[in-house]
């Protein structure tokens, strides 16, 4: 008997940005919810809960009824991460909202003249607040998009921008597949 195998692997990525972690909205990679974050992310082809806002936006249409969902985090250093999503479905539709907030904590300046520290403390503070809808188009079939405005603030320094999400979602029988594209139209600043 001779068995073949075929392996068959598929990864797909863009980039969108060659200054990745040097300009605005960083920030937004550390996803949202604690059951997402604790799958990895994992969570396109899920997105059954108010975070689906931020994941696959067309995951809103799973939800049956109003749901607020919140989070807060103390990171490595004194960062402080905090969320509130919640969702409203009404017949075939479904509205959402996230609104992310990351606080940096004081950081003491230094300079090339001071290394040591200037004695000068400042803060910083990143916030991003999402609005998305979904709608069940067939069963099993949903749509969704979302819209995502952000600020970032560092000692008299700013940058704000938005971004546009689009998001499908579909079931079939045992099988989920989910899709989101992340600031396909916008700016988010991009100021290093």
């Amino acid at each position: 008997m001779l068995l073949i195998f075929f392996p068959i692997f598929i990864n797909i990525s863009f980039a969108a940005n060659i200054n990745t972690g040097a300009a605005a909205g960083n920030f937004l990679k550390l996803g949202s919810g604690v059951r997402a974050m604790s799958i990895g992310g994992a969570f396109i082809a899920v997105a059954d809960d108010p975070y689906a806002v931020y994941w696959n936006p067309a995951g809103l249409s799973q939800l049956k009824s109003i749901e607020l969902s919140s989070m807060y985090s103390t990171w490595f250093s004194g960062v402080n991460y905090a969320n509130i999503a919640g969702a409203y479905p009404f017949g075939k539709s479904t509205v959402g909202f996230l609104v992310n907030y990351v606080n940096i904590g004081p950081i003491e300046e230094t300079t090339a003249a001071k290394p040591a520290g200037t004695g000068q403390i400042f803060n910083s503070y990143e916030n991003a607040i999402y609005l998305a809808y979904s709608q069940r188009i067939l069963p099993g079939f949903s749509l969704g998009g979302g819209l995502k405005t952000l600020s970032q603030n560092i000692t008299g320094s700013s940058a704000n921008g938005y971004g546009i999400d689009l998001g499908a979602l579909w079931r079939w029988e045992d099988y989920i597949v989910g899709f989101n594209a992340r600031n396909i139209l916008g700016s988010l600043g991009n100021k290093p």
